[in-house]
């Protein structure tokens, strides 16, 4: 029938793009008869451990599993994406950039340009060099469909840990204001390997603002946590994609030379600015902590303990009092403007939706009940797709299982 409520239009839809990024899955499709590997499918490992300039094959375990073991530069994160017969039109890539193992896997497509998973060097395994195994399922089925995932997880290497080491000199670069946001390349120092420094000049008006890029690359991109940065409590932030918009801000008087050194050693980052006029300033990162606040302490903070083999996984234990039942929410660096907590007062295990980090959590907290003395261990797992599980807990002694 006729549409009743007028012309509909679809000049957001580009049908010849879709169908070019695509192409590679029909193509597929139409030369093996169905979607899925086939046994002479080679995959690689794409990545910014070396600036994406080779393809690392990736091993193939079984039928459905692919594996391969990368390691971590200085930056103690790096990002990637898997390639299908080192052809870039045949990339699988998550549906968002700079994400977890937990997100939707998309391709093999031509669609995969700036978007790579993320491994954040977790606690332990952030080192310059550190190994990570990745691996990849890939099957299909024809009542199920076609099904991806990807994980990763620390690994220790069968051979000397040097020969997995990346041997890729990365090089950092300043993007300012006096350059209309052009790279400007850094120099290594003598005083450490990684130590660059470049020197400015101030303009007409005063002020300057940058941040840096790894490799040139704009979506690891070095930056404070918030825009227009001049206050040394805030964190170094990346190298990610979430620095649009964000910069530091230097003052000082026209045509001063102030220096700027960006140092970074096993994921620890700092940004030294330093001129005749203002001195030296210095901002650092910094790796979120959680700590746990409830009844059984009076509401004092105790730190979670970040998990050394899972990344974003947090915990602590803590015992049921002579009432037979505790509550507890969490805070975000002991700030009580950044609490973690349920939807609903009292809220039991499954049951609250995890709200925050904000200030409104006042008087909904999570509930444990138990015999006197009871131990039990809080986990505070960020991976988890299932808000209602980000904060769990369990009886210290057997594994906490969700309910159905």
């Amino acid at each position: 029938g006729r549409c009743c409520i007028g012309p509909s239009s679809t000049s957001g839809v580009n049908a010849r793009k879709m169908m070019e990024s695509h192409e590679a899955f029909y193509g597929r499709v139409q030369q093996y008869g169905r979607p899925g590997p086939q046994s002479t499918d080679i995959l690689y490992l794409s990545g910014s451990w070396d600036a994406y300039s080779q393809m690392q094959a990736m091993q193939r375990v079984d039928d459905d599993t692919y594996e391969g073991l990368v390691s971590l530069g200085e930056a103690g994160c790096e990002r990637f994406c898997i390639i299908v017969n080192g052809d870039r039109k045949q990339m699988f890539h998550p549906a968002v950039s700079s994400t977890n193992q937990h997100s939707r896997v998309q391709g093999p497509d031509g669609d995969g340009e700036g978007k790579a998973w993320l491994i954040k060097g977790c606690v332990g395994h952030r080192h310059t060099g550190a190994i990570y195994r990745i691996t990849f399922t890939w099957s299909f089925c024809w009542s199920l469909g076609e099904t991806m995932k990807v994980s990763w997880q620390p690994a220790t290497p069968s051979g000397p840990p040097q020969d997995l080491a990346s041997r890729y000199q990365h090089c950092y670069s300043v993007v300012g204001s006096w350059t209309s946001w052009r790279c400007q390349d850094m120099f290594k120092t003598n005083r450490n390997n990684g130590a660059w420094k470049t020197t400015v000049r101030v303009g007409l008006s005063g002020t300057e603002e940058f941040r840096f890029l790894r490799d040139g690359d704009w979506a690891q991109a070095i930056h404070p946590g918030v825009p227009s940065a001049s206050m040394t409590s805030t964190p170094v932030v990346g190298p990610d994609d979430a620095g649009v918009g964000k910069f530091w801000v230097v003052n000082a008087l026209q045509g001063e030379t102030v220096d700027i050194e960006l140092n970074i050693d096993d994921g620890d980052i700092t940004v030294v600015v330093s001129c005749a006029t203002h001195g030296t300033k210095t901002w650092r990162s910094r790796h979120v902590e959680f700590s746990v606040v409830g009844s059984w302490d009076s509401w004092t903070c105790s730190a979670l303990t970040a998990d050394s083999q899972a990344q974003g996984l947090f915990r602590c234990q803590m015992s049921v009092g002579e009432a037979g039942f505790e509550e507890f929410h969490i805070l975000v660096e002991q700030d009580w403007r950044k609490q973690l907590y349920p939807h609903v007062a009292k809220a039991v295990l499954g049951e609250g939706i995890t709200c925050g980090p904000d200030k409104h959590g006042h008087g909904r907290n999570w509930l444990i009940t138990g015999d006197v003395g009871q131990e039990f261990e809080i986990t505070l797992n960020l991976a988890e797709l299932d808000n209602r599980w980000t904060v769990s807990w369990n009886e210290a002694s057997r594994p906490c299982m969700p309910m159905c």
